[in-house]
């Protein structure tokens, strides 16, 4: 309505829409903060990384498995070869007898430490000696300490560090080289072993073949 001559109007029935705006405002800017919130705790609880891991697992799974190569052989220790030679740690001159069957081997790798010196250590070193190039295993300590082939085993190619990194549900999923290792990481050592080149440390994912003995096995 208007009052006299100056056309002045009752603003009253735009109260109800101007208070609707801005409680829209309001509800809009409570969603920003929820979401920003939501996406806080999601990253650093770790959750982010999960269902990133989760989502990975899904993706290799339907892709399915790989063919592997079959040059390409572990020989693991395992409750057979543990019934038959004995409790682990195995002697020194049981890994020599190991070594005396893979003559043909382009390049062998132990992935345990040899930390101590052992009475077989002669007889271990000599057929290192007489095998194809051989890498042994190294690794850091929780006191950033290196863990090296004892002093007395001699004749190895190499060593390669054998850290691994476990995602949020215990799987290895990446390659993983310790920050204060002075060793390059052991895939690294085997590549330049077998005359390939070896990349830059890659620290990404690793390209699932398969689950358990999909690679050739053979027990101890």
């Amino acid at each position: 309505t208007s009052t006299g001559g100056y056309g002045r109007h009752n603003n009253s029935s735009a109260w109800p829409y101007n208070d609707l705006i801005r409680w829209a405002k309001v509800q809009n800017f409570a969603k920003t903060i929820g979401t920003v919130l939501f996406c806080f705790i999601i990253y650093f609880s770790g959750l982010f990384s999960l269902l990133s891991e989760g989502n990975l697992d899904l993706l290799f799974l339907l892709r399915g498995e790989k063919e592997t190569s079959q040059e390409i052989i572990i020989i693991g220790v395992d409750e057979q070869s543990l019934a038959e030679i004995g409790k682990w740690p195995f002697p020194r001159a049981t890994h020599a007898e190991l070594l005396s069957h893979l003559k043909t081997a382009k390049v062998i790798v132990f992935d345990f430490l040899f930390p101590e010196r052992s009475m077989d250590d002669h007889v271990f070193s000599q057929a290192i000696k007489e095998s194809p190039p051989v890498i042994l295993a190294s690794s850091l300590n929780y006191d950033n300490t290196s863990a090296v082939p004892a002093e007395t085993i001699h004749y190895y190619h190499a060593t390669g560090g054998i850290e691994t990194q476990l995602g949020n549900t215990g799987v290895v999923r990446k390659l993983h080289r310790a920050n204060n290792s002075a060793t390059p990481p052991m895939y690294q050592t085997i590549l330049q072993a077998t005359s390939k080149t070896a990349p830059t440390p890659y620290t990404g994912y690793i390209n699932f073949y398969g689950p358990e003995f999909t690679f050739l096995y053979l027990s101890y």
